[in-house]
């Protein structure tokens, strides 16, 4: 070519990073990593959410976001395993694979979705849980006439 190539683009998990103030590896600057994002919320700030119920409030803004705890029941004895020693059985966190197809635009709407899903969660605090666990039960939530996330 006769113009010399412009450097790469840091891959969208490090803009989604970024986002949320975390550093992103310099092999990952230079394309040479997973495209997963996880995280979890700070344990520190005692938040009445956990990431689940991210994923779910995610989900309602048509984003596929993976929530997982860091236990698992033993499939035969149905015993509780903890994943890491440092961690309890309601320690969440969440994960994000950024697809080829994701787009600054798209990525920049995530990063928005997420800021937004915080608030709301931080805003309905444990009415979200009580809306929720009323769904798995299939009882009612009387403030959604019926009708339960």
């Amino acid at each position: 070519p006769l113009l010399p190539s412009p450097p790469p683009s840091p891959p969208f998990s490090c803009y989604l990073l970024d986002a949320v103030g975390e550093e992103c590896a310099d092999g990952a600057r230079a394309n040479n990593c997973l495209p997963v994002v996880a995280a979890m919320l700070n344990p520190e700030l005692e938040l009445s959410f956990d990431c689940i119920d991210v994923q779910h409030v995610l989900a309602e803004r048509h984003w596929y976001v993976s929530g997982y705890t860091m236990s698992f029941h033993e499939p035969h004895g149905d015993e509780l395993h903890l994943l890491f020693k440092d961690t309890s059985e309601q320690t969440s966190m969440f994960r994000i694979v950024v697809k080829a197809s994701l787009t600054r635009a798209l990525a920049g709407d995530l990063v928005l979705s997420i800021e937004r899903t915080v608030d709301f969660l931080l805003t309905v605090g444990e009415g979200y849980k009580q809306m929720h666990s009323a769904a798995k039960t299939g009882k009612r939530h009387p403030s959604t006439n019926g009708v339960v996330c």
